[in-house]
């Protein structure tokens, strides 16, 4: 069980890891760092499967109290996506304020999640 629980936390912390990436393309990187830039590429795509691949999580877990969490941490991710779609309709300004607020909450709710998956 808690084998299980820690395999699917790699593979979400890789895909979440993949998404946050995306900021350090823009920094001017030498050139043995290019690699990066093809692998911030498919910023979106990682979104859409971290949300796929946690709710297909969510439905095949056990219900624990971890799984109120997990639906938080799912309802953040889901507005994150959403408001990405409004993006051109504000200020750079107010959609980046958004977009890291809502990631930092992710980040910190993904790791409360699997922490009290895994140790409570």
């Amino acid at each position: 069980m808690v084998i299980t629980i820690i395999n699917h936390s790699i593979v979400f912390i890789l895909i979440l890891l993949l998404c946050t990436l995306e900021p350090v393309k823009r920094l001017q990187l030498n050139p043995k760092f290019r690699f990066l830039k093809v692998i911030t590429r498919y910023h979106s795509i990682y979104a859409w499967l971290l949300l796929i691949l946690s709710l297909i999580h969510g439905l095949l877990a056990e219900k624990t109290s971890a799984s109120i969490s997990g639906k938080m941490v799912w309802m953040i991710l889901l507005l994150l996506i959403v408001f990405a779609y409004f993006r051109k309709k504000m200020p750079p300004s107010v959609w980046k304020t958004i977009h890291i607020s809502f990631s930092v909450m992710l980040t910190i709710g993904i790791i409360a999640h699997i922490t009290h998956a895994v140790f409570i």
